[in-house]
């Protein structure tokens, strides 16, 4: 007799065993990345986010990515925890996405680059404290092992205590990953002039 075997929600987290993705997530206006390990680690790089800001606040219109758009395709693969959301820069169309990600999901670590007397960026921190969620600051030089991959920050190269008074592309968090004969590099905004400083070391 054939056995009957029953799924429950909720389902089991879904990822490719042995491989390390890279999924790019549609939120309109900036970027979202989510990588995952060999072995089933997470890693949301970035949230993406509407210039308008977003419903439920009379000052804001627009859609909220990190509600409408990362949190379903997340949950949809079963995923209730992330181990590591990273902010590239402290720009509307890459952090504002992140508030709802803290909110929907258990999040162990938010990376950041460099400080910035931001608003936004401040009220990101605070909900991340307010979770638990442990705030680290990286720098250029830095390295990580993460479940299997090689990790490394190439940017920002100044200190990431040093409070800028404005988010700029130039000061994206960018990090490599590595994985066998594969590297995927996440450069955030960065600009040509970044982009070939960090280049030409490598």
């Amino acid at each position: 007799m054939a056995a009957l075997v029953v799924a429950t929600f909720p389902f089991p987290p879904t990822h490719a065993a042995g491989q390390l993705e890279s999924n790019i997530l549609d939120v309109g206006q900036g970027d979202s990345i989510f990588p995952v390990s060999p072995h089933g680690k997470t890693m949301l790089i970035d949230g993406g986010g509407a210039f308008r800001g977003f419903p439920g606040r009379e000052e804001h219109t627009g859609t909220d990515p990190g509600e409408e758009a990362v949190s379903p395709y997340l949950w949809s693969r079963g995923f209730k925890r992330i181990d590591v959301v990273a902010l590239t820069h402290a720009h509307q169309d890459h952090l504002g996405g992140l508030t709802a990600i803290l909110e929907n999901f258990k999040v162990n670590e938010l990376w950041l680059g460099r400080e910035v007397d931001s608003r936004a960026l401040s009220q990101l921190e605070a909900v991340a404290r307010q979770r638990r969620t442990q705030i680290k600051h990286e720098i250029r030089g830095e390295t990580f092992a993460w479940d299997g991959v090689e990790g490394e920050f190439l940017w920002p190269e100044i200190g990431a205590t040093e409070i800028a008074p404005s988010a700029k592309n130039n000061d994206s968090l960018d990090l490599r990953l590595k994985f066998g004969d594969r590297t995927l590099l996440f450069p955030g905004d960065a600009e040509k002039a970044v982009e070939r400083s960090m280049l030409s070391e490598k």
